[in-house]
């Protein structure tokens, strides 16, 4: 779903409310008539549009619209995939996007993971993983893996407890 196209033939086609996040058709074509709110849910969370016979991530089109170019990579500062004003998308890569991705499924909090002991805290920064120390509870853990993700991953680093810094 990564072909880009041209941000003035999305200009000339669609609008994007930046306060609200919702991208209108701005043309009737087929049965999709003028000022229709466009946007399809998928089944892991992102919404996509079609447009001249092709499929477009709608957080993609939102940031190229309002920012005037493709990124490598769009990311959701707030973790919540529907929400696509101007304020929660940034630019960003593969590395980036990583550090803002919520906990592994089944685990309780992000960098603690269970060990016979109690609990050991890596961090992914820059390609390779850090090792943090070991706790003796999954909270101590959880916090360590939140002072890390400051020093490493700054304002692109999601926490478990520690607000977003900007």
């Amino acid at each position: 779903m990564r072909r880009e196209i041209d941000i003035q033939t999305l200009h000339q086609n669609l609008f994007y409310d930046a306060e609200t996040g919702k991208i209108y058709n701005l043309h009737s074509r087929g049965n999709i008539k003028s000022g229709k709110e466009l946007g399809t849910s998928t089944g892991n969370g992102y919404k996509t549009l079609n447009l001249l016979g092709k499929t477009f991530f709608f957080h993609r089109v939102a940031f190229a619209m309002h920012n005037g170019f493709w990124p490598e990579m769009v990311d959701h500062i707030n973790g919540d995939r529907e929400d696509n004003r101007v304020v929660n998308l940034r630019a960003s890569n593969k590395y980036l996007n990583a550090q803002n991705a919520s906990a592994k499924k089944g685990a309780r909090f992000r960098g603690a993971c269970k060990r016979p002991f109690g609990y050991e805290v890596f961090i992914r920064s820059k390609g390779r993983q850090i090792y943090i120390g070991r706790f003796k509870n999954e909270i101590e853990a959880a916090y360590a893996y939140d002072l890390a993700s400051l020093e490493h991953h700054g304002e692109h680093g999601r926490r478990n407890f520690l607000p977003l810094v900007v």
